[in-house]
């Protein structure tokens, strides 16, 4: 069972079901405009949590509704079971310098990991992370010069007006 935020103000929180509501059809697509069948994991679930706070004290006030459907169903694929851990992610950073690809990634994971539920969209995610961190706000080009200006490249690079107008570096 997952429990999401419902609505929350300074001292009310309203959890519900992650399987709470239904379907939300938000093209307005019928059955023969429907180019994909659509699935949802929502069943309807009624089953909530009221929390207050009193005095920075948070205590339950009300639980309401009941489920239904099984609890403790199977959480693969769900977003709290498929974020990465901690050792996950220093894999992901250690095999990016490699030039392996997310799903090949995914697949080292799962031999190490066996009860890891991560997916190639959050490796891919992790990988635009260690991207970022490693041009610092720069451009991918201004990381290549300072690279190559700082290592054992000879290098040229000519600017035009300011930008770069071509680079050339060997090693």
């Amino acid at each position: 069972m997952v429990l999401t935020i419902k609505t929350s103000k300074e001292k009310r929180v309203v959890m519900k079901c992650d399987l709470g509501g239904e379907y939300v059809n938000m093209l307005n697509l019928t059955d023969e405009t429907r180019q994909k069948e659509t699935h949802t994991r929502r069943t309807g679930c009624e089953f909530e949590i009221v929390f207050s706070s009193v005095k920075g004290v948070w205590a339950v006030c009300k639980i309401s509704g009941n489920h239904n459907h099984e609890l403790g169903g199977n959480l693969a694929g769900h977003a709290v079971k498929c974020c990465l851990s901690e050792l996950e992610k220093v894999k992901v950073r250690a095999f990016s310098g490699q030039g392996l690809v997310p799903k090949d990634i995914l697949c080292i994971l799962r031999k190490e990991f066996a009860n890891s539920h991560s997916t190639a969209k959050e490796i891919y995610n992790e990988l635009i992370v260690v991207r970022a961190e490693e041009l610092r706000g720069r451009g991918p080009i201004e990381a290549l010069v300072e690279l190559i200006s700082c290592s054992d490249y000879f290098s040229k690079v000519r600017l035009v007006e300011g930008v770069v107008d071509y680079v050339f570096f060997m090693h």
